[in-house]
């Protein structure tokens, strides 16, 4: 159980986003001169603010443990996370930007506001839904490659099921749904 709680906090969305971020900087940097605000905006946008966010809601009684397991509880920090990723995507697009990591933008408030209507009637996980955006991204750049990352998707699903938090189907809906929302993104604009 100490493992899968240790799995879960190292592989929350936050930090799985930072880290596709940093990566699409570094390969897309050498078309553009934008690495300091390709990395900068990430770690505001994606990781900083959303953090903070649920630390004070946390701390406020809105979100009534650190697995957000009231799927109600949800709806707001998905709601501002929206707000986040768009503000983001307009700070990549200002700056110039290389074209990926503004639809990286796109698909992580395309799949918060997706998350946000299923979540009326479902809870799907969200860690599998962030941890399959980035997956599917580095496919989506270097192809076969990215299989290498699959155990640790694995062991994400595993450890959310370990904390009784998500079952199996939920754990496989965050998954296909941060999946294919991001392939689908990447290879049709």
């Amino acid at each position: 159980m100490k493992a899968a709680r240790v799995i879960s906090y190292i592989m929350v969305p936050p930090v799985l986003t930072l880290a596709v971020f940093i990566y699409l900087a570094v390969i897309y940097n050498k078309q553009t001169d934008t690495f300091t605000i390709d990395i900068i905006n990430p770690v505001l946008f994606g990781f900083l603010l959303p953090v903070i966010t649920f630390i004070i809601m946390r701390k406020k009684g809105k979100i009534v443990n650190d697995d957000a397991t009231v799927k109600e509880e949800r709806t707001v920090p998905y709601i501002i996370g929206v707000i986040f990723c768009l503000s983001a995507f307009s700070v990549s697009y200002i700056s110039g930007s290389h074209k990926i990591i503004g639809l990286m933008w796109i698909v992580l408030a395309v799949c918060s506001v997706l998350i946000i209507i299923i979540n009326y009637y479902w809870k799907i996980s969200a860690h599998m839904l962030g941890a399959a955006i980035p997956f599917s991204c580095v496919y989506f750049t270097a192809g076969l490659k990215a299989l290498v990352f699959l155990p640790f998707l694995i062991l994400l699903g595993w450890a959310r099921w370990k904390l009784g938090v998500h079952t199996i189907s939920q754990i496989i809906a965050g998954t296909l749904l941060g999946g294919s929302i991001t392939l689908f993104v990447l290879y049709c604009f």
